[in-house]
């Protein structure tokens, strides 16, 4: 995961959980709720939610100006980045990752 700052404090100050974290990324016309509320109900125990501001600095990292997911890993190595605003891409990621054989 790129080093950034989210209202004058690292990233990673976020992201200290050992558990996959899911950041919503916003430019604020989407505010990531419904994401946040059925991500609570199905994977509360697995995965971490943090809504951050689409800031100027973080476009440029990610290269878009648009609203955004990105679940890390619970080594904070990005595991999945998607425009998509329900759990569907990110329940197949955990599956896949967890489950794998």
């Amino acid at each position: 995961m790129p080093y950034f700052l989210v209202a004058g404090a690292s990233i990673y100050d976020k992201l200290q959980e050992p558990k996959f974290h899911l950041l919503g990324v916003s430019d604020g016309q989407d505010d990531h709720q419904s994401l946040k509320t059925e991500l609570e109900n199905q994977y509360a125990e697995l995965v971490g939610f943090n809504a951050i501001p689409l800031a100027p600095q973080v476009a440029e990292i990610f290269g878009t100006n648009k609203s955004f997911n990105v679940l890390l890993r619970p080594d904070n190595y990005i595991g999945f980045i998607s425009t998509e605003t329900s759990l569907n891409g990110i329940r197949v990621y955990l599956t896949n990752s967890l489950f794998q054989a």
